[in-house]
């Protein structure tokens, strides 16, 4: 496809303009501050670049961009990796709590509370703190500390941010994936929308939140100025 983008003259101005073409595909020319014209045109669906013509200046073809993966699905391994992150977190602030509190009593009334002798009175701490930390966190950002650091969130089916009714539906039908001889996860690499059982029956999905090529452009952008100096 080839298309026809009104630009600037060769005086220095500056090209803003987008053109809708033909099923969905919209062309957007812009001018550099060296002056070359810098053409995209984009798809539903995804982005092309392709020849177009502009007036004024010469034919310029423009390579594509990187494209990350922010949107997508996220995948069987991220999401294991992230829920292994937030095991090791979660064991970590209930052990290092349990520690302050023993600590604390044995300061004050000068006896040593052992809760490792009350092993039903600790599961069931660690359960209503597991489902606290999880609970709030999708509650508050989509995303907890595991899967912020893997650049993965959980929103709603429709693509909006997850309600707080949906944090708390996903982290109580979540034991339900584990329950089912992990049947239940068994969706994340067979289903298209990567759903697991209790993505299902929360309407949520976990997507890429974080496009680590679009960091590494602006990163490497903030060196340009460093290195022309």
């Amino acid at each position: 496809m080839s298309g026809e983008v009104t630009g600037p003259t060769d005086d220095g101005g500056t090209a803003d303009d987008a053109v809708a073409g033909e099923s969905g595909v919209t062309t957007e020319a812009a001018r550099t501050e060296a002056g070359r014209v810098e053409v995209r045109v984009h798809r539903r669906g995804g982005s092309a670049f392709e020849p177009v013509t502009v007036l004024g200046g010469m034919p310029t073809t423009v390579k594509p961009p990187p494209v990350g993966r922010q949107g997508n699905y996220a995948g069987a391994v991220t999401r294991l990796v992230a829920f292994a992150v937030d095991v090791g977190a979660t064991w970590g602030i209930f052990t290092l709590t349990l520690a302050g509190i023993s600590f604390a009593v044995q300061l004050v009334t000068g006896t040593t509370l052992n809760l490792s002798s009350r092993p039903l009175l600790t599961t069931v701490a660690y359960a209503v703190w597991g489902f606290v930390y999880f609970a709030y966190q999708w509650a508050l950002g989509g995303k907890t500390i595991g899967m912020a650091i893997l650049g993965i969130r959980v929103v709603a089916a429709d693509g909006l941010p997850a309600s707080p009714r949906q944090a708390i539906l996903r982290t109580l039908f979540f034991p339900l994936s584990f329950l089912l001889f992990g049947l239940g996860f068994l969706g994340i690499l067979l289903n298209k929308d990567r759903h697991a059982l209790h993505d299902r029956l929360a309407r949520t999905v976990v997507v890429y939140s974080w496009d680590a090529r679009a960091a590494r452009l602006r990163w490497l952008a903030r060196q340009e100025p460093t290195a022309a100096r």
